[in-house]
């Protein structure tokens, strides 16, 4: 992460560089950094408009790295919006608020995107047309987190999130673009839309809500997960489940379905419509089994004391059952397999014969 935040500042030009030709649109970087002394506050808020954010663990400050991009189709402007754009920084009782300030007529185009170029140029085009002056900004965080820091609160549009290493926790208010966190401690709270979110060695829990997204998550304690439109995957979790997901899978992967010594009651739940619930156990199961699949396709490889057993319902209990299993999808199957996925390629790839 330190060196792509560095390759980003070598990146960053002293100069307006024209931009698709007849048009003449510039774009200029300019780096603002601010050191912030939080005394006793325990809570951090980090807005912005357009633009990534990145954080990092540090040992005892936090520091502000906020590089302001501006695109626009006049030299003069681009230097009042460059002279314009700032970080503010304010205490609301608990907390501190970082949120990146632009100017105003930024606002009327906020819907352009600058990580798509034919979409700029297509507007600068237009506006050019109006011989009305345009200016596009997008702002990149880079904020390094004492451990200090309990809880941090984190909005922006149109750019990634990349979290390693903090200890606090997360709520996340963001859309279009990619959720990257890692080694956090900490429970876990997102609202997404329009972009994959990665969830990897999260000490605490995690609640998110998001759309049009691929979800995976992998070594975390009890999650739940609302998703639509592209696929859930889910690794090596210990706690409870709740996974409500429509139109695409729906994968649970060396998931622990048994009981062990630090567990109390587990529960897994998982409901999908137009999409599969494949469930690959750690080891073999021990569970309350109720699943329910309209279109009749429920399977299970393991031996199963059925209590239900009927076209679209099969219900029962597998091993002592420990933990209460609780799956349902439309027009899909549900199946529950003894060897994962990576176990059968190997044996396939070995016999000489393809797995899909």
């Amino acid at each position: 992460m330190m060196k792509r935040f560095i390759i980003l500042l070598s990146l960053i030009t002293l100069l307006s560089l024209p931009l698709f030709g007849e048009e003449k649109v510039y774009e200029q970087s300019k780096l603002k950094r601010v050191k912030i002394n939080f005394g006793k506050i325990i809570k951090l808020s980090i807005i912005s408009p357009k633009g990534s954010i990145q954080l990092i663990k540090s040992k005892d400050e936090v520091i502000v790295n906020a590089v302001f991009t501006i695109t626009s189709n006049s030299k003069d402007s681009l230097k009042s919006s460059l002279d314009l754009s700032s970080i503010d920084i304010r205490k609301d009782k608990d907390k501190i608020i970082i949120e990146a300030k632009v100017p105003r007529n930024y606002v009327s185009y906020n819907q352009v995107i600058l990580n798509q170029p034919e979409e700029l140029e297509n507007a600068v085009r237009k506006i050019s047309k109006k011989k009305t002056d345009f200016d596009a900004v997008t702002v990149d965080f880079y904020v390094t987190i004492p451990e200090k820091i309990k809880f941090i609160y984190l909005e922006n549009s149109s750019g990634s999130i990349d979290i390693s290493g903090i200890s606090s926790d997360l709520k996340i208010n963001s859309k279009h673009g990619e959720l990257n966190i890692e080694n956090v401690k900490g429970d876990i709270d997102i609202k997404h839309s329009y972009g994959d979110i990665t969830l990897i060695k999260i000490d605490g829990d995690i609640s998110l809500d998001n759309s049009h997204g691929r979800v995976f998550i992998k070594q975390a304690n009890n999650i739940t997960v609302k998703n639509s439109y592209k696929a859930v995957l889910v690794e090596e979790v210990e706690g409870d489940i709740s996974i409500e997901n429509k139109n695409a899978d729906v994968k649970l992967k060396k998931v622990r379905l048994h009981k062990t010594k630090r567990d109390s009651t587990k529960r897994v739940k998982v409901q999908n419509r137009t999409g599969n619930i494949i469930i690959y156990p750690e080891k073999k199961p021990s569970i309350t089994l109720k699943a329910k699949s309209n279109s009749g396709l429920i399977s299970c490889d393991y031996p199963i004391q059925s209590t239900v057993s009927d076209e679209d319902e099969l219900s029962g209990i597998i091993g002592d059952g420990d933990v209460f299993v609780e799956l349902e999808t439309y027009d899909a199957e549900i199946k529950i397999i003894e060897k994962s996925e990576t176990d059968s390629k190997k044996k396939s790839e070995g016999k000489g014969e393809r797995s899909d």
